[in-house]
C-alpha cells in the first residue's frame, strides 16, 4: 500500500513539474494556501490488530487546510490543521460493534522551498497538538468507552504547490493517553499510539 502511495505521489510531483508549459509562471506569493482531501493511513501499533499498543484502525480519509508563508532565502513557514477518521476492524477480535477514531490536528514548522520549475515542494519538520478519540466498542460481554485525549505531536511533511494544484503528504507521530470505562469492569489509562501517514490532494491558490 505505502509504496503504490510513493509511486502516485512520485508521478503526481512528475506532472506538476511538467504542467510549468500550460500555467502561466507568475511571481510566488508571500503566503499561499492549499485545501485538499485524501487518506489517512495508521502506521505501525495504530494499525496493528496485536500488541499492547494495538489499535486495529483501518485506513480512513483526512481533510486538510495547510497555509505557507515565504521567508528569506528560500525558506517557508508552514501551518497546518487537519481533521481525519479511521474506523475500527473488528474482524476476529469478538467485537459485534465498533465506532471510528476521530483526530484533529494542528502543526507548525519551517524548511527549505525548492523550486521545480513552476512548483514549489516545501520539506518541513513539524510540531504541534493532537487532538483524538477512541471508537465505542461493544462486544456480548462489555462495552468500551473513553473521553478525547490530546497530546504533543511531531513528524515531518511535503508540500507540493503548483496553482491551482497542490499535494500533501504529512507523518504525524502522537501518543495520547485515554481512559477507558468498561462496563462493569471499572476505567483504566492506556497510551494509544495514533501514527498516522496522510497524503491529500487538492486545490492550491
Amino acid at each position: 500500500m505505502i509504496r503504490s502511495l510513493i509511486v502516485t505521489a512520485t508521478l503526481l510531483l512528475c506532472s506538476f513539474a511538467s504542467a510549468q508549459d500550460t500555467f502561466q509562471d507568475v511571481s510566488t506569493s508571500s503566503v499561499r494556501q492549499l485545501l485538499s482531501a485524501g487518506l489517512s493511513l495508521p502506521m505501525g501499533a495504530f494499525g496493528d490488530k496485536t500488541g499492547t499498543d494495538a489499535g486495529a484502525a483501518k485506513t480512513g480519509w483526512t481533510v486538510n487546510y495547510t497555509g505557507v508563508y515565504a521567508l528569506p532565502n528560500d525558506f517557508a513557514a508552514v501551518a497546518s490543521v487537519h481533521f481525519a477518521m479511521n474506523g475500527f476492524d473488528t474482524e476476529g477480535t469478538g467485537i459485534t460493534e465498533a465506532g471510528s477514531y476521530s483526530s484533529f490536528a494542528f502543526i507548525i514548522g519551517a524548511g527549505p522551498d525548492i523550486k521545480a520549475g513552476a512548483a514549489s515542494v516545501i520539506v518541513t519538520p513539524f510540531v504541534g497538538l493532537f487532538s483524538g478519540s477512541t471508537p465505542e466498542l461493544k462486544s456480548p460481554l462489555l462495552t468500551v468507552t473513553s473521553a478525547g485525549a490530546r497530546s504533543i505531536t511531531y513528524g515531518g511533511a511535503i508540500t507540493v504547490l503548483q496553482a491551482p494544484f497542490g499535494l500533501s503528504m504529512e507523518y504525524l507521530i502522537a501518543k495520547p493517553e485515554y481512559t477507558f470505562e468498561l462496563t462493569g469492569f471499572g476505567s483504566s489509562k492506556v497510551k494509544q499510539p495514533s501514527n498516522q501517514f496522510l497524503l491529500t490532494v487538492g486545490y492550491s491558490w
